[in-house]
């Protein structure tokens, strides 16, 4: 049987923190030290992601509130931390020169990212095959991604089926 990234990071997780304890019970590492140690094991690093494809004045506000938007929700969740809002000022999704785009596949690369938000598959990209390449390639780094609006977690069994519908619309 073989794991799923997801729960090979939950075992990863689950033996540092027997191995903290572990140093704890020896009195290698003090209690404040190890509830502070074992909080920050346990958030999820969590960036945000959005585009718009004009560098008009009321695009400019939309991606402002987006970005505002997923500061807002991000700090909200108690076990998450954020890492950066990416945004791309007036480059269309179906450009893969989006260097906010770039930066936060870079990031999920270094193992900096656990999570990603976007508004809505259109916003992250409006190719079908680049927005499966683009997730298939964030899954096996142990990323996820949540397209809020579509109400699409890659994270959940059906999620590359429900993206590829959606993926589709958004091309069109």
């Amino acid at each position: 049987m073989r794991l799923t990234e997801q729960e090979q990071a939950a075992v990863s997780r689950g033996m540092i923190e027997g191995l903290l304890r572990a140093l704890h019970a020896e009195g290698v590492l003090p209690p404040e030290r190890l509830e502070l140690v074992l909080e920050l094991l346990c958030m999820l690093r969590v960036a945000a992601y959005c585009r718009v494809s004009t560098s008009q004045e009321d695009q400019r506000n939309s991606l402002e509130n987006q970005r505002r938007y997923f500061s807002e929700y991000i700090s909200r969740q108690p076990d998450w931390e954020l890492v950066e809002v990416y945004a791309d000022e007036g480059l269309s999704g179906t450009s893969s020169d989006r260097p906010a785009f770039r930066r936060m596949l870079a990031a999920a690369a270094e193992e900096k990212i656990d999570l990603i938000l976007t508004k809505e598959v259109s916003r992250f990209a409006r190719n079908t095959v680049d927005t499966l390449a683009y997730t298939r390639l964030l899954r096996r780094q142990g990323v996820g991604i949540v397209f809020i609006g579509d109400h699409i977690d890659t994270r959940q069994n059906d999620g590359e089926f429900r993206l590829t519908i959606m993926a589709s619309v958004a091309q069109e």
